[in-house]
């Protein structure tokens, strides 16, 4: 688990630093990373996630911007009005969607990171649903997912019958 949030770190920080961080200076960086894992048990991981990645890039720092689930939409809308966008933020793939189509997604940096990770590291039916309405990109790096299923005892339900 750690290390698969370690490629999501590295991917989004790399997506950052396509797109262009808000320091002229090369040698040292400063980022922001929006995210809604506002509970502290999170934002530990987080934190620990991100002493890591600045210990293995020097000169890049990380600045976690936690915000309440309930008003991160919200928040993205209000700061891209504002052009005041963190240069990572975590979102739905249907609002990334909806990002896109407002071309606040850089396509490229997208591109990249996937190809820099490799597609193979994820489930293609994730790339699928990050993928634009005409297949020609993706509008954001699959990090995590909710999986929804139905289980059941065969034995239970065999007995049960039709």
């Amino acid at each position: 688990m750690i290390k698969s949030k370690i490629v999501l770190l590295s991917a989004l920080v790399s997506c950052a630093l396509i797109s262009g961080c808000k320091e002229e200076n090369k040698t040292n960086v400063s980022i922001e990373f929006m995210h809604s894992s506002v509970e502290q048990e999170r934002q530990a991981v987080i934190s620990k996630l991100i002493a890591r990645f600045e210990k293995e890039n020097p000169g890049i720092t990380v600045k976690q911007v936690p915000v309440e689930e309930d008003a991160y939409n919200t928040k993205v809308i209000t700061l891209s009005r504002s052009g005041s966008l963190p240069e990572v933020i975590e979102t739905s793939h249907d609002y990334a969607k909806v990002m896109d189509k407002e071309q606040l997604i850089d396509r490229k940096a997208v591109a990249t990171v996937i190809s820099n990770v490799g597609e193979g590291a994820f489930y293609d039916g994730v790339l699928r649903i990050v993928r634009t309405e005409d297949g020609s990109a993706w509008t954001g790096v699959p990090v995590s997912a909710w999986i929804g299923g139905i289980w059941y005892r065969k034995d239970v339900l065999a007995k049960a019958g039709p």
